[in-house]
C-alpha cells in the first residue's frame, strides 16, 4: 500500500513551532498495522518545506516529494489541496499509484485540507481519524469526533485526516537522521491554482460577558442565563 503524507505547515499568526506532524504520526501506527506500507511525504517548497521532508524522512518516511510552483498564500488550504491533488494525479501513470493521502486533521494551516483536497481529486474523505487498519481492498477507520466513536469502511483511494497522537513525540535513529541529511529531494513543478484563496486565518477571542449585581435573585438568574448560553449547565 502506497500512501502520501502532507507534512507541510502553512504559517499562521503562531509562526513557527516544533515539528510534529499529525498526518506522520498517523502514518507510523498505521506501519505498524500494515507491514507492507510506503510511505512519501510531501511539502511546498515554500515555507521550510524541504527541512520538514528531511525531518519525516529521518522519522519514518521512505521517499519524499517536493512541490514546487506558485505555492498557496500563508493562509491557503485550499491552494494546498489544489497542489496536491495535481501531484496525486500525476502519480496516477506511475508504477506505485496513491492509495491514500494523509493529513493533519487540526496542525497548523491544514484545517480543512483534507475535504478540500478530496473534493478536488472525488475521493472520500473521513475526518477525526485516530487509528486505521487493513481491510479487504480498502480500510477500516476509527473516527473520533465530539467524544462519538465510530468505525467506517473506507474504499481506496482515499483521503483521511488525523487527529494530533497522544503518544510520546517520536525521535529519530541516528542512521535515519544521517541518511535523511544526505538524501537527495525530488522536486516536481505544480501549475495547478486553486479557484478560491484564502487571504486570513484567526481564531476569535473568547466572548467576554459582564454580570450586573443588584438583588440576589436577579444575580443568579444572570448566572443561570450566561452558563446556559455557553452549554455549561
Amino acid at each position: 500500500m502506497n500512501i502520501l503524507v502532507c507534512v507541510h505547515a502553512l504559517k499562521g499568526e503562531s509562526g513557527n513551532v516544533p515539528f510534529r506532524s499529525s498526518a506522520l504520526d498517523g502514518a507510523i501506527q498505521t506501519a505498524e498495522r500494515i507491514p507492507d506500507l510506503r510511505i512519501t511525504a510531501v511539502a511546498m517548497e515554500d515555507f521550510d518545506g524541504a527541512e520538514l521532508l528531511r525531518s519525516s524522512m529521518a522519522l519514518a518516511a521512505d521517499k519524499a516529494l517536493l512541490l514546487q510552483g506558485h505555492g498557496p498564500s500563508p493562509y491557503d488550504c485550499v491552494g494546498l489541496g489544489a497542489m496536491l491533488a495535481e501531484a496525486v494525479r500525476t502519480a496516477e501513470g506511475e508504477p506505485d499509484p496513491v492509495d491514500a493521502v494523509f493529513c493533519g486533521d487540526s496542525d497548523l494551516g491544514q484545517d480543512g485540507l483534507g475535504p478540500a483536497l478530496a473534493g478536488y481529486l472525488g475521493w472520500p474523505q473521513v475526518t477525526g481519524v485516530s487509528k486505521v487498519e487493513a481491510d479487504g481492498a480498502g480500510l477500516k477507520v476509527w473516527r473520533n469526533w465530539e467524544g462519538e466513536c465510530a468505525l467506517l469502511q473506507v474504499e481506496t483511494p482515499c483521503v483521511l485526516s488525523f487527529l494530533p497522537s497522544e503518544d510520546p513525540a517520536s525521535y529519530p535513529q541516528l542512521s535515519r537522521l544521517m541518511a535523511a541529511n544526505q538524501a537527495e529531494l525530488p522536486s516536481r513543478k505544480i501549475q495547478t491554482a486553486s479557484d478560491l484563496r484564502q487571504s486570513l486565518a484567526f481564531r476569535p477571542r473568547p466572548r467576554e460577558k459582564r454580570i450586573s449585581y443588584g438583588a440576589v435573585w436577579e444575580d443568579v438568574e444572570s448566572v443561570v442565563k450566561a452558563l446556559a448560553d455557553d452549554h455549561m449547565i
